[in-house]
């Protein structure tokens, strides 16, 4: 196989260099990897994709993502009431276990809400349970946690209240922020409710994770073991895969090395995978020169990114017009930003420089925060020379590892950077509640707007299905017009696997779930 010859050639070398090689497995053991560690595993603390990924084996919540309609069904709820109003929600719950044996309850529920609610928990996606009733005042010590519109009824019924109707409820309840953490226990990774539970973890080294027996659903998990490596060099983890050391790779585990894309896509071994998913440029807003609106379009309006999608990405992804991802969008488009346009990146300049009372001079090595991660590096790079040659403008690129870079993004400790989202929920308001209020961790830019408030708080009302689309619309438009980000593309995974693995769920939302996941032990012998 000719790809197989060329990476042996190109990183055979760097097999010896790394401290961590996949242990021996068995047929009905997983072998997956990623880049990093995750930064945390506690459901209610950090959303970010890895850290997801793992929180999805070892926890559930009350509904779940499924491959089979690609869309939610009930978990630990075995049934849902609605109330008429569409603000009061009753979740029925299961009879389910803790691994330990110890029985889940209502309680464990309401529990990790309120915790995550504290105005002193860290919790950068506390936003996410706002549509409950009080949430966003108990978060900002305005309320009690006692306010929160939270009951336990008994100990398998819970009811959630919430300020106002909110259709994609449910999907939220899906998401790991929402996870039950056991009340009254300090929390550890080694007490879980989902379909596996952890059996050992070296850090940057090694995780194995194992078939939990009490999961509610464990008739239909196939898999015994899953073993995770992180290997941090993509061309490594490649060689590994090549080598049958690994059984997948790219998605939402390690990325495939950009330069190989082609070759795959030639012998039709990649599957490309849409995703809820933007990169972009972002702006803090409470710094010079970015305070300024002229800059931000300048900056803008001079990046071209059908060639950073063509020459760099090499997945056939979307160039953006608009923050939105299409996926979350049914289909609908609509060009909210023109394409590269110099001339007015070059007017929008001067104007910035005049309104700010500076010279070109002042913003030469202006710094660009970026993730340091495969094309993330290389998109800054192109972003870098497409400024210098359009604008005359260098700007100095300074790469963090993942944590670092999201805590420098959400502290706003940074001028202007690369962005990147994975919507949590598959609906639009995952990324328009981010740009609601200054306070939320995730509005990078730190920008607040009265009007888009309003049309938020309006589309929540609205009567019929394209009445919200078009206001939210209006707000994507009110983001563009303000330049608060500027998208570059939306995304699409790469994703190979070996012909005796199958079932491994890659969620609209760009979630891994292995519970569904299958090894053909016949084929698995083969080899």
């Amino acid at each position: 196989m000719k790809l197989k010859m060329l990476v042996v050639l190109l990183c055979g070398f760097l097999c010896g260099c790394c401290s961590s090689t996949p242990p021996s497995t068995s047929v009905s053991t997983l072998r997956v990897n990623f880049s990093e560690d995750p930064a945390t595993l506690d459901p209610r603390k950090g959303g970010d994709s890895i850290s997801c990924s793992f929180k999805f084996m070892l926890f559930e919540g009350l509904t779940r993502m499924t491959p089979f309609s690609n869309s939610i069904e009930p978990a630990i709820a075995e049934s849902i009431s609605i109330s008429e109003d569409k603000r009061v929600y009753t979740f029925h719950l299961r009879q389910a276990l803790w691994s330990n044996g110890e029985p889940l309850k209502a309680h464990d529920f309401a529990y990790a809400w309120r915790t995550l609610l504290d105005p002193g928990f860290p919790s950068p996606d506390s936003a996410l349970l706002f549509p409950i009733k009080n949430a966003r005042a108990v978060k900002m010590g305005e309320l009690s946690g006692d306010a929160l519109g939270v009951r336990v009824i008994d100990e398998r019924t819970l009811e959630v209240e919430l300020d106002h109707p909110t259709p994609y409820f449910l999907s939220l309840t899906s998401f790991c922020i929402y996870f039950p953490v056991p009340q009254d226990k300090e929390f550890s990774p080694q007490l879980t409710n989902g379909p596996f539970k952890m059996e050992r973890y070296r850090p940057s080294d090694l995780m194995v994770v194992a078939k939990n027996p009490l999961y509610w659903d464990a008739k239909h998990v196939e898999i015994d073991k899953v073993e995770i490596t992180f290997i941090s060099n993509d061309m490594t983890a490649l060689d590994f895969y090549m080598q049958q050391k690994l059984d997948c790779l790219g998605a939402g585990f390690s990325p495939i090395p950009v330069d190989f894309i082609p070759q795959l896509k030639k012998e039709g071994n990649l599957r490309v995978i849409p995703v809820g998913a933007t990169s972009f440029c972002t702006f803090n807003l409470n710094v010079n020169p970015f305070s300024n609106a002229n800059i931000r379009k300048a900056f803008a309006y001079s990046m071209d990114r059908e060639a950073i999608v063509s020459c760099i990405t090499q997945m056939d992804e979307e160039v953006a017009f608009g923050p939105i991802p299409p996926l979350l969008k049914g289909g609908r488009t609509t060009r909210f930003f023109p394409g590269p346009d110099l001339v007015k990146a070059q007017n929008c300049l001067q104007a910035g420089l005049t309104e700010l009372n500076l010279t070109k001079d002042d913003l030469q090595g202006i710094p660009f925060t970026y993730l340091i991660n495969g094309v993330h590096s290389r998109v800054a790079q192109a972003l870098q020379y497409q400024w210098i040659s359009t604008l005359g403008v260098w700007v100095r690129l300074e790469g963090y590892t993942r944590k670092v870079y999201l805590d420098k993004l959400m502290k706003r400790d940074y001028t202007f950077g690369y962005g990147l989202w994975i919507v949590q929920y598959p609906d639009l308001m995952n990324i328009f509640d981010r740009f609601k209020f200054r306070s939320n961790a995730k509005n990078y830019p730190g920008w607040e707007n009265a009007r888009y408030i309003d049309i938020l708080d309006s589309s929540a009302t609205s009567e019929s299905s394209l009445e919200r689309i078009l206001l939210l619309e209006e707000a994507e438009q009110l983001l563009i017009d303000e330049m608060v980000i500027a998208p570059i593309y939306h995304w699409k995974e790469g994703f190979i696997h070996h012909p005796y693995v199958s079932n491994i769920y890659i969620s609209p939302i760009g979630s891994i779930h292995l519970g569904f996941a299958k090894i053909n032990k016949e084929k698995a012998y083969e080899n």
